[in-house]
């Protein structure tokens, strides 16, 4: 029972993590679009 607590903490940190982490890098990437295309 405690092996399931454990990674159900490991999944739900996981996921708190990385949708950040893909917002951010979404945003950064949205961001990197119009600059390259000045650049060209």
């Amino acid at each position: 029972m405690e092996k399931v607590g454990i990674w159900l903490f490991i999944i739900g940190s996981f996921q708190f993590l990385i949708r950040p982490t893909i917002r951010l890098t979404s945003h950064v990437h949205l961001k990197r679009l119009p600059a390259s295309h000045w650049e060209s």
